[in-house]
């Protein structure tokens, strides 16, 4: 990352959130080489394991969610180019189902095949051992697990839909592990030495939150509107919870998995059991107990 980008980052007073209180998107010139990222690097087995499934499982039988269902980098190639007009389709893609569907298996292979590798993935030594990729990688698989099976509870709410955007809600922490780890290891430091959440820690430090870069590249890949936005008011439980449903869900599913031991290892402070949410929305309170034998399955390479 040049240095230049980091100072501007750094001057507090010079930058504004993506996100304003009126969810409309602005981006400041300075902030625009984070929307220059054209993939995000996935883990090494990940991509080994998700094509072999795909050269053992005939497409008839082929199920985009269980050979992508714990990597969002890859998920979210898989996106992108479905959204792209190339494919000319008249909607917006809204799901990881509904893009498989659209490009099918061998363009998928593909998008795998070009996938770019993390190296050192398993190593405990990121941001001089403030964090472990394993476990943002493992939140965003069980917050995924668990959208889904929000999405059956939740009324004119798609499971695959709630599944999808569980799987890539933090790819801004993704984003500035890889490309901008110092950024990051601010907003860490900051958040294990004052005990606040870390999105207080990158507002205090520099006007955004990872949300706000996760919103911006979601858009900036094409992605429709109402996820932006779900993804973009994240962390915040939705003002009006039945007619944000997606958004809801999200916020629901990311508390439940921080509350289950399922964090992302960085940012685990001021979660607290939305029990009135739940009962307002009529869940089951223990709706996390179904979805846990899923999340003990899971396997982060």
């Amino acid at each position: 990352m040049p240095i230049s980008l980091y100072i501007s980052l750094s001057n507090r007073e010079e930058t504004v959130p993506f996100w304003d209180n009126e969810r409309i998107f602005m981006i400041k010139p300075e902030l625009n080489s984070f929307l220059n990222i054209e993939d995000l690097p996935s883990p090494p087995l990940q991509v080994m394991k998700a094509l072999d499934r795909l050269d053992r499982t005939p497409f008839k039988n082929f199920e985009i969610l269980n050979v992508l269902q714990n990597d969002p980098s890859t998920a979210c190639r898989l996106m992108k180019i479905a959204n792209t007009p190339f494919y000319g389709h008249m909607k917006k893609i809204e799901s990881l189902k509904q893009a498989s569907e659209l490009l099918g298996p061998g363009p998928v292979k593909n998008i795998i095949l070009t996938t770019t590798i993390m190296e050192n993935f398993e190593e405990n030594h990121v941001l001089g051992g403030l964090m472990d990729p394993v476990s943002l990688w493992r939140h965003m698989a069980a917050t995924a697990a668990i959208a889904r099976d929000l999405g059956h509870c939740l009324p004119q709410t798609d499971p695959d839909v709630c599944y999808t955007i569980g799987l890539v809600h933090d790819v801004g922490k993704i984003a500035l592990l890889v490309y901008w780890p110092k950024i990051l290891s601010d907003f860490v430091e900051r958040s294990k030495a004052g005990n606040i959440p870390l999105d207080q820690s990158a507002l205090e430090s520099i006007g955004w939150r990872p949300p706000d870069l996760s919103a911006a590249l979601a858009e900036s890949w094409g992605f429709p509107q109402h996820l932006v936005e779900a993804i973009g008011n994240f962390p915040e439980a939705p003002a009006e919870p039945k007619k944000n449903l997606l958004a809801t869900a999200l916020y629901l599913a990311d508390t439940l998995a921080n509350l289950g031991g399922y964090d992302d290892g960085i940012d685990s402070i001021g979660y607290e059991f939305p029990v009135g949410l739940m009962q307002s929305l009529d869940l089951n309170p223990n709706i996390f107990e179904k979805t846990r034998p899923q999340l003990e399955k899971l396997s982060i390479p």
